[in-house]
């Protein structure tokens, strides 16, 4: 029987952060953006888990949603290092709009995911990078 592996968010955040900026680099997009996107997912639930708040099991756009649902219980009961940067985080108004346009269904690459465009994977670069500094590394 196999045994669940426990989640490292946080090393799991940097790794996609990184493939996905080699992968940007060598122009492969559609693959870029999709750890773009989960880098930012990792990003968000570490800083969900480390305010010790139930990590909810949803990928980006629904993902953002229930982090909005969560952010009063961060400023009622959240605890931890994070609890501060994951209100304010949360809280931003451009919240909302990072990882537009992303789908966990690139990494099938649905056609109507792909192909990534460069605009759009240049911004999810940028979003990744700022959860993961923010939340992980902060």
């Amino acid at each position: 029987m196999k045994r669940a592996m426990p989640e490292q968010f946080h090393v799991a955040a940097v790794r996609h952060l990184k493939v996905g900026e080699t992968l940007h680099k060598n122009g492969h997009l559609d693959d870029a953006g999709y750890h773009f996107g989960v880098s930012g997912e990792c990003a968000l639930k570490y800083g969900i888990l480390e305010a010790g708040l139930h990590v909810p099991k949803k990928h980006f756009p629904s993902l953002a949603a229930a982090a909005k649902d969560i952010v009063s219980k961060v400023s009622a009961c959240g605890t931890g290092r994070t609890s501060a940067a994951i209100f304010e985080v949360v809280n931003d108004p451009t919240f909302s709009q990072r990882f537009r346009g992303w789908s966990i269904d690139i990494r099938y690459a649905v056609s109507s995911c792909t192909p990534v465009q460069r605009a759009d994977c240049d911004r999810w670069c940028k979003d990744a990078s700022e959860l993961v500094a923010r939340l992980v590394i902060g």
